[in-house]
């Protein structure tokens, strides 16, 4: 009887034992910076190593594993020059995408950010920071469709990454007190997006993501200055000031 089953468990196809090793990777059941084996692999992803192997190139590819010498593998560490990097990537696109995006926004589409918001609400209150995960990830993707679907799906796997960030210190003592922020952040975000300040809208998404990162980048390395992220915040900051001044009513 065992022997039978591990021709299923080798023949298991690459993308399901992919997405698995992924997800357990973001989730942080494969530990940021730890060594693993094939056969540890195998072992998350219930499947043989063949599958495991061609996995490994595509999740190499994604820059979430390491190939080391003795064909040792490393889950890709957190670092505050990666995460910096994340978030540069992460504001260059979305804000473009929100300057296409807010204008095209319908009463319709304004009310439905309105009813995620709620539910990203409730669940910071109780500290579900699970759930409060997928209307956190609709709002944001519902302000960047004007852009295509390739570019929605390309900012949804960098939320992806961001969120395996958030996950490692979603522990720490000042994070309820952090949520509690950055849902004030999220209502300015909205505001602006119904009053159809594009402008405004992309510099109160950079500044949100600075403010997200920052406690992050204080738990990774309290002397690491992220200097190229915090001039690119002010950037967009002096963007809509100067949009506002030409602008008084808006």
């Amino acid at each position: 009887m065992v022997a039978s089953l591990e021709p299923e468990r080798s023949g298991q196809s690459v993308e399901v034992t992919y997405a698995r090793l992924r997800a357990a990777i973001l989730s942080g059941e494969l530990a940021a910076g730890s060594i693993v084996t094939q056969a540890k692999l195998a072992h998350v992803a219930e499947t043989g190593r063949t599958p495991v192997r061609e996995a490994l190139r595509l999740l190499a590819g994604e820059g979430l594993v390491i190939s080391e010498a003795n064909k040792r593998i490393m889950i890709a560490p957190l670092t505050p020059a990666d995460l910096e990097e994340l978030e540069l990537l992460r504001i260059t696109i979305e804000c473009a995408a929100i300057r296409l995006t807010v204008p095209r926004l319908r009463v319709d589409d304004i009310a439905r950010l309105e009813g995620l918001l709620a539910e990203m609400g409730h669940y910071q209150r109780i500290a579900d920071f699970d759930r409060f995960d997928i209307p956190h990830r609709q709002f944001h993707l519902a302000l960047v469709t004007a852009m295509g679907p390739a570019t929605v799906k390309r900012l949804g796997e960098l939320r992806d990454y961001d969120r395996r960030y958030r996950r490692a210190f979603a522990d720490t003592p000042n994070a309820t007190a952090e949520y509690a922020a950055r849902h004030v952040e999220h209502r300015e975000i909205l505001d602006r997006a119904a009053a159809g300040d594009a402008v405004g809208c992309a510099a109160a998404l950079a500044a949100h993501y600075g403010h997200s990162a920052s406690h992050i980048f204080a738990e990774l390395d309290p002397a690491y200055v992220p200097a190229r992220l915090d001039a690119l915040v002010r950037f967009y900051d002096e963007g809509a000031l100067t949009a506002a001044r030409r602008d008084p009513d808006r």
